[in-house]
């Protein structure tokens, strides 16, 4: 990786140089302060703002007399950046959103919140400026909320989707406005050159073994060339004003912290080697060809600035040829448009979420962006989950039911509850994550109300009913859907391999004395395990597409309070074993596979969740048998047709 970019790097200042002896003039950069918009200072947006060479150019373009937007993911840095700003330059007009570029909804409520800011403060609806500088450079694969990966969505999907957001704002500028894409040299060793949906979104990286971080970075900037120079001929073909422009600026090699995910001795060695040769400079200097790139002549669009000095480079070849541009930019597009249209939060529903995992599940996943939807037999439970949601994450959007998923009735209830509350509020008719956490270890047999088992009805044929029930409204989703379904590495012992009705129904283990409670508790783990397996099957028989998919999440062995009607000891003297062998997780530990289960990507289905860190494992051989499937999805459905018809006809 270094010494490849130290050659594209050291071939990039060969260039400045031959153009100096061929007497290649520099690009005029106005010193000036910039021009006033009425009474009102030019606004420029810059994101990426609160370090390194985002912070340099806010400094920089404030000092020019810019009203300078800081765009940052932590609300901290963003208020230490502005009070920093404004103790060296007392003139300085600033205003700080928090935003993650890597989320089109957070993009997209921060295009609203700008928007209302220039009305609230009585501002002109434009802006004259976008700098698009946030990067990141990640070492493993995280998929966003859309399923995209983190690295490409921050470096790319982000900078693309807020350029089209925003470019109404520049286009309706009283004077010539600009975007400033940073890209980087690193972009000539970019190996793919392929440019459809499952490319631009990096899920191509994210199902290779290895995750290739170098190259999905050369890959992310790679896109952003391209797209730069698309939208630099396409704003051409329709305004021959040059009313909006758009520069590439490439900063060289500036000593930031985008490299602190790798060892430090790695960046180390990588940024000796760059001193070495000359190459290394401070952000302030990387910067320069930033500002550079904004306050170049509003009629120089299409320009590669690189190296300070208002000095320009030519980039690529590859980047110039109109036909990469043509084919890269409707996949581009295509992600855009599918962003907008689940601009509104994703809608989660987690059953068993006012305790333990389950809750976990719903504190993360309210903070990754989705709407959760809580599921709980108790009230005043979920009364408590939600306040306490609520009061750690403001913007959390939380709704919450009462539902008994050992209860038919309760569930069918629930399921005309969601979907009257979805047309009430105005959403769309769709969920797009179905989490089927709820279970139960019950010392006794009970009964439900049907005379089924209570422990297998909750923990199976209530999640096999949910499913059903939900399985249109995860379908009528405009963007991937899923279904967890919480399994456990317990299935592996379950001893019947019967799935007649008796068994499924757990009537065979109420009939035994004494009740085998452990017996009856693998089981249904192993109904939920083959269930999912055969929903898989047939999802992928029935939809090519993947539109939805099914995963299995197993936490491990999680300090919760499942075994609550357990003496006391037992429960003490298992959880000190697990403790003592390393194995106990916390609930916030136990719950990083039902996360990484949720958030995997879009064509990712069948899996089997364990450990976190986006780890999966295979399941037992028994639990992939699709004989035993095919006898348990036939009963289940059989079940479930009946217990449909009753409630149909009490509810009628």
């Amino acid at each position: 990786m270094g010494l490849f970019w130290s050659v594209a790097l050291v071939s990039s200042y060969f260039h400045l140089l031959k153009a100096r002896i061929f007497g290649s003039k520099s690009t005029p950069v106005s010193t000036s302060s910039s021009p006033m918009i009425g009474s009102s200072r030019p606004i420029c947006i810059i994101t990426g703002a609160t370090s390194g060479l985002g912070k340099a150019t806010a400094f920089a373009l404030a000092e020019k007399g810019f009203y300078v937007v800081l765009v940052g993911r932590s609300s901290q840095l963003l208020s230490e950046t502005l009070k920093e700003i404004k103790s060296k330059n007392k003139d300085a007009q600033l205003k700080a959103f928090e935003a993650d570029m890597s989320s089109f909804q957070s993009i997209f409520k921060f295009k609203n919140s700008l928007e209302q800011w220039l009305s609230d403060s009585e501002l002109h609806p434009s802006i004259q400026i976008l700098v698009n500088n946030a990067g990141i450079m990640a070492t493993s694969s995280r998929p966003t909320i859309e399923g995209y990966d983190r690295m490409i969505a921050t470096n790319y999907i982000g900078p693309f989707s807020l350029t089209k957001l925003l470019l109404p704002l520049l286009k309706n500028s009283s004077v010539p406005s600009r975007v400033v894409n940073v890209t980087s040299f690193t972009h000539h060793y970019a190996a793919l050159r392929k440019f459809d949906k499952y490319s631009v979104t990096g899920v191509y990286f994210s199902t290779l073994n290895q995750y290739p971080c170098a190259q999905v970075y050369e890959y992310s900037k790679l896109c952003l060339l391209l797209f730069s120079y698309k939208l630099h001929r396409q704003l051409r073909l329709t305004d021959d004003s040059h009313h909006v422009s758009v520069i590439a600026a490439d900063p060289g090699f500036a000593k930031t912290n985008i490299m602190r995910e790798l060892p430090s001795y790695i960046a180390s060695v990588v940024f000796l080697g760059f001193k070495v040769l000359g190459l290394l400079q401070s952000p302030d200097e990387g910067a320069e060809s930033l500002v550079d790139a904004a306050l170049a002549p509003p009629e120089i669009s299409g320009a590669y600035y690189f190296g300070g000095k208002g000095r320009t480079i030519e980039s690529s070849q590859l980047l110039r040829a109109r036909i990469c541009g043509s084919k890269f930019t409707p996949s581009a597009c295509c992600i855009h448009s599918q962003s907008q249209i689940s601009s509104s939060k994703p809608i989660c529903v987690i059953t068993g979420a006012t305790s333990g995992l389950g809750k976990a599940t719903a504190f993360a996943l309210a903070s990754k962006g989705f709407h959760v939807v809580i599921v709980g037999r108790s009230s005043e439970s979920l009364s408590k989950t939600l306040k306490e949601m609520k009061s750690k994450n403001k913007d959390a959007q939380v709704k919450a039911f009462q539902v008994d998923m050992s209860s038919f009735q309760s569930i069918f209830k629930f399921k005309n509850s969601l979907e009257q509350w979805l047309s009430d509020s105005e959403l769309h008719p769709s969920i797009q994550l179905l989490v089927n956490n709820a279970g139960i270890k019950t010392k006794l047999s009970e009964l439900t109300i049907e005379g089924y088992d209570r422990m297998i009805a909750t923990n199976y044929i209530g999640a096999f009913s949910l499913t059903k029930l939900l399985l249109p409204l995860l379908k009528n989703s405009s963007v991937p859907s899923r279904v967890v379904n919480v399994s456990s590495f317990t299935h592996l012992y379950a001893p019947l391999r019967k799935f007649d009705k008796d068994s499924v129904t757990g009537v065979y283990f109420s009939r035994l004395n004494p009740y085998p409670y452990a017996q009856a508790y693998e089981y249904s783990k192993l109904c939920l395990l083959l269930f999912s397996y055969e929903l898989h099957r047939q999802l992928r028989l029935a939809d090519d597409s993947q539109h939805v998919s099914v995963m299995l999440a197993d936490p491990g062995i999680t300090k919760t309070n499942i075994m609550h009607e357990y003496p006391s000891y037992v429960s003490t003297i298992a959880f000190l074993g697990f403790q003592i062998l390393g194995l106990l997780q916390s609930p916030d530990e136990g719950a990083e596979a039902f996360v990484d289960a949720a958030l995997a990507p879009p064509d990712i289905s069948g899996a089997y969740y364990f450990g976190g860190k986006g780890r999966t494992i295979e399941s037992s051989q028994v639990s992939k048998d699709p004989k035993l499937a095919k006898q348990l999805w036939e009963t289940s459905c059989d079940l479930f047709n009946e217990l449909h018809l009753t409630s149909s006809q009490i509810s009628n």
